[in-house]
């Protein structure tokens, strides 16, 4: 039951994404729901959960974004799996830890993206991604350590 209601937040999430978080960009970037989704996904619930939630955020965020379609539905998995595998040595219990490393996997994935021609949504000045990068990792991470204490709640929850 409690796959259930996060995949509910997860189509929640992206309603929220497409509509509401218009109006709290900064410098034209909103902090970004589907990977905080996945991040919560890939750290409160088991390997092939976290990959099925992670796809879906994938398949959202692909149909919501200017890259090749399927960048996403690549990306996101891999990062839970990452997630998961680093939890075995890193202790993600501490919000600010899952939080900066959030950060840092959007910074890098973002890198990685422009890194690839095909993929990539277009020319853009270093400067001007350096910005973007760098706030769009910041404002999802202040995000995360807003939201993910409800979806722990969510995912730790004995009622469901």
């Amino acid at each position: 039951m409690k796959k259930i209601i996060f995949l509910a937040l997860i189509v929640a999430a992206a309603a929220v994404q497409a509509t509401l978080m218009n109006g709290l960009s900064v410098f034209g970037v909103k902090p970004d729901l589907f990977w905080i989704m996945a991040m919560a996904g890939a750290l409160y619930f088991d390997l092939s959960s976290a990959v099925v939630f992670s796809v879906i955020c994938g398949l959202l965020k692909d149909s919501m974004s200017a890259p090749a379609v399927g960048t996403y539905v690549v990306a996101m998995p891999v990062w839970s799996v990452v997630v998961r595998a680093l939890s075995r040595r890193i202790s993600f219990d501490y919000m600010s830890v899952s939080a900066l490393f959030l950060a840092l996997q959007i910074f890098v994935n973002s890198a990685v993206i422009r890194l690839i021609p095909r993929v990539s949504p277009g020319p853009l000045s270093f400067m001007a991604f350096m910005r973007v990068g760098i706030l769009e990792s910041i404002y999802t991470a202040l995000a995360f350590l807003l939201i993910c204490p409800w979806l722990r709640r969510v995912a730790a929850s004995r009622i469901w």
